[in-house]
Formats: C-alpha cells, sequence, structure tokens
C-alpha cells in the first residue's frame, strides 16, 4: 500500500509520468502528421482512380483539419473538377474559401478559374 509517493517497498512507480515527457508530445505530433500524409495520399488515390465523390469526402474533412494545406485545397478542387460539374466544383471553391475566411491567394484562384474554365469548355464540347 503507498501513502502520497512512499511505498513500503521503498519506490514509487510513476506509471503515467512518461507521457509528460517532451519526445512523447513531439512523437504525438509526428504521429497527427503521417496520418494526415496518409490521408491526402489515400485522396489522391481516390481522385486517381475515379472515385471524385470518396476524394471530396476525404479531402472535405482534412479542410476542416487543416485549411491552409495547398495540398488539401488544391485536391478538393480537382476532385470536384473530376466530377465534371460545374456547380459542384462552385460549391467546393466556396467551401474551401469559407475555411480560409475568403483569403485565397491569387494561384489558389487562378486553378480554381482554370477548372471552371477546363469544366465548361469540356461541357460545351459535349452539348454539341
Amino acid at each position: 500500500m503507498c501513502l502520497g509517493n512512499a511505498c513500503w517497498w521503498g519506490r514509487t512507480i510513476e506509471i503515467y509520468r512518461w507521457l509528460d515527457l517532451p519526445h512523447w508530445e513531439r512523437a504525438a505530433g509526428r504521429l497527427e502528421a503521417l496520418g494526415r500524409e496518409a490521408a491526402v495520399q489515400l485522396g489522391r488515390a481516390y481522385r486517381d482512380g475515379g472515385r471524385y465523390d470518396a476524394a471530396m469526402v476525404l479531402y472535405g474533412q482534412l479542410l476542416g483539419e487543416v485549411p491552409h494545406d495547398r495540398r488539401v485545397q488544391e485536391g478538393l478542387l480537382l476532385a470536384a473538377r473530376g466530377t465534371g460539374d460545374c456547380t459542384q466544383l462552385s460549391q467546393v471553391w466556396q467551401q474551401v474559401r469559407a475555411y480560409l475566411d475568403g483569403e485565397t491567394d491569387i494561384e489558389l484562384h487562378s486553378m480554381y478559374e482554370r477548372l471552371m474554365s477546363e469544366l465548361r469548355g469540356a461541357a460545351a464540347i459535349s452539348g454539341r
């Protein structure tokens, strides 16, 4: 039986003390980043495999976690473009902008405009 930090066998075992050590905190951060990296790669695999809806769901979740990650922003836009639906792309763009408080950079905006132009062009060609 232990009273405070004193035990009858003369030794204290602090089972959870290792959780407070800095290397575990760094390891937890690295593990979280590794999980996000795996999710980004899975999103890309979905996108490359033509599973645009699954990619959009995954990238949408990641956008909520790391809204400033460029790979997530671009992946979501590319997945929306893959659906072939201008409305879907527009909604995704609004979602990205909302997570960034409307503060998108010129490169991301240019990408959106290019993707929208490609979709409109494809729609015009298929409509003929």
